[in-house]
């Protein structure tokens, strides 16, 4: 990881192994010395930083889990939170995979900017696949891993300052 100390790697690894075997959703914030300032537990979706908390976030790490049936990559509110808080890197594992996405806006793009396309892309993509949804091709259930997967992974390629990645375990 370019950016951050070398002992952070052990520090995320450490932390991410944890996270995999949890059955709800909890959240660290680590920075980039690899200091864990924050351990927060959540429910079996979600995990809720207080206004106080998320003044943390700002050029840190935010690692997390998606348990049980969300075993799935970043939902828009993950990328939202790196977006809106300024995060260094937005991490998320599952018993499979583990996710990372950073994002470095240009001067000349804003946050309100590259969150409007980003919700405009997302709604196409969405029309596009809700044909198989409509017809009975795909549930919800089984379409989402890969849906938002594909979504990150093709944002990737069109935006250059957004930077996507999943890695099996």
């Amino acid at each position: 990881m370019t950016g951050v100390s070398p002992g952070i790697v052990a520090v995320i690894k450490k932390t991410e192994d944890f996270l995999r075997e949890q059955k709800i959703e909890h959240g660290y914030i680590i920075d980039k010395d690899g200091n864990i300032l924050l351990k927060k537990k959540g429910t079996k979706s979600s995990v809720t930083l207080t206004a106080d908390e998320r003044t943390k976030l700002k050029d840190n790490i935010f690692t997390h889990n998606h348990p049980g049936e969300m075993q799935q990559a970043f939902s828009m509110g993950d990328i939202d939170t790196l977006v809106i808080d300024e995060l260094y890197e937005m991490r998320a594992v599952t018993p499979k995979y583990n996710y990372s996405a950073k994002l470095k806006l240009p001067k000349d793009v804003s946050v309100t900017e590259f969150r409007e396309e980003l919700y405009k892309k997302e709604y196409a993509y969405r029309a596009f696949k809700e044909y198989e949804l409509d017809n009975g091709i795909m549930t919800w259930k089984e379409m989402a891993p890969e849906y938002w997967h594909t979504f990150w992974k093709n944002l990737n390629n069109e935006i250059d300052y957004f930077e996507y990645k999943r890695n099996i375990l």
